[in-house]
């Protein structure tokens, strides 16, 4: 994994808003190769690079991206010792993932806001926008409503659902 990562990865500190992160990416045109990775490191995601798809004759290419700081450091170690390419920049990133204020997974934020004002915002914001306000990774907003069963608005439909309702909105019986 470690000589793949030197030949194909990338290890980057980008600026975000008020906040720096830290990303491991992996990119390359064979799916199966990053979907064994990704569940050998047991973390991370999988997307479609947007710019091989509109440039029709190249080959699409895919990327696994690792943003979560426990991740990150759990992965990074792992390779640490076996990378000779990037190493110093591993050592970089680490130090850098060790340091900052990470934007991704801060439930202490919206347990501090309270489960009434996430519901008044839920009525007219997606979790999207909420997560955008508050520089909270969308899928945390998502799991804190779930988990206070507060309604989500869907950004493509305009409606309110929570999550096991039917596609008219009602809770099953």
């Amino acid at each position: 994994m470690a000589g793949f990562f030197d030949g194909e990865g990338t290890v980057g500190i980008y600026q975000v808003k008020n906040t720096r992160e830290v990303r491991l990416q992996f990119a390359n045109t064979h799916l199966a190769t990053l979907e064994a990775i990704k569940s050998f490191m047991g973390c991370g995601f999988i997307m479609v690079n947007n710019r091989t798809v509109k440039a029709t004759p190249r080959k699409i290419c895919y990327t696994l991206s690792v943003r979560r700081k426990a991740d990150i450091v759990k992965v990074g170690e792992a390779m640490l010792p076996h990378l000779l390419i990037k190493a110093d920049l591993m050592r970089i990133a680490l130090e850098e993932a060790r340091v900052i204020r990470w934007p991704y997974n801060c439930r202490g934020k919206l347990e501090k806001l309270g489960v009434d004002e996430i519901r008044r915002m839920s009525v007219s914001l997606s979790p999207s926008k909420i997560g955008l306000a508050l520089a909270i990774a969308p899928s945390t907003v998502v799991a804190f409503m779930d988990r206070h069963k507060i309604p989500r608005l869907d950004g493509r439909t305009g409606r309110l659902s929570l999550l096991g309702t039917n596609p008219d909105g009602q809770l099953p019986v």
